[in-house]
Order: structure tokens, then C-alpha cells, then sequence
């Protein structure tokens, strides 16, 4: 309940960050923004099991929203099904989205 009211007072400021990000760089598209019920499947994230079922998601649409969803890309350990040993034997996952809003963020606080 905390995290959808977190979520909700601060939705207008990241559909302001995802907007100008993609002014910023040259792209046209609009973002939406909306907490849905969605349906995921079971996930184990090492000691940490979510049962299947529906929960409460923060959707972000971009221009039409007819693309294909890249969050697998972005976001590759919430993808895994079962995978107990995320983030062990040396992997890193990085996310480029992240990568760019940060230095969105750098540069607007340095001008």
C-alpha cells in the first residue's frame, strides 16, 4: 500500500524525467503512466520467493505503446524464473536506462 502511494505522489515527476529524456534525445514519443493489476509468474530472487498471481504494477507507455517490452533488456535478473544465484560467480547486471537517466540528472544539476 506504501509503495502505491509513494508511487502515485511522485508519478508526475517521472513521466517529466521520461519526457524530457526523450526530447533530450530527439525522440517524439509521450510517456504514460498507470498503476494496473498485472499477472506475473512465480519468481525467486535468492531467498526471496513471490508466489505467482496478480499485483499492483507501475506501467509506463511510451508513444503508442505497440513495441515490444524491453524490460528483460533492461532489467535481466527480474526476468530469470527461479534463479537463485543472481548476481554470484562475477556477473553484474547493469541497466543502460539507468545509465542514461543518471547522466541526465548529472548534467541538468551541473548547469
Amino acid at each position: 500500500q506504501k509503495a502505491n502511494e509513494t508511487v502515485k505522489e511522485h508519478i508526475n515527476g517521472i513521466l517529466s524525467v521520461a519526457n524530457e529524456v526523450w526530447q533530450n534525445t530527439g525522440f517524439c514519443y509521450e510517456a504514460k503512466a498507470a498503476i494496473n493489476r498485472e499477472y506475473f509468474p512465480a519468481r525467486s530472487y535468492q531467498s526471496l520467493t513471490l508466489p505467482d498471481g496478480e499485483y499492483d504494477a507501475l506501467i509506463v507507455s511510451l508513444g503508442s505503446a505497440k513495441g515490444d517490452n524491453w524490460w528483460c533488456v533492461v532489467y535481466p535478473p527480474l526476468c530469470f524464473i527461479n534463479a537463485t544465484d543472481i548476481g554470484t560467480d562475477g556477473i553484474e547486471y547493469r541497466s543502460k536506462l539507468l545509465e542514461i537517466i543518471r547522466s541526465f540528472w548529472a548534467k541538468r544539476k551541473s548547469s
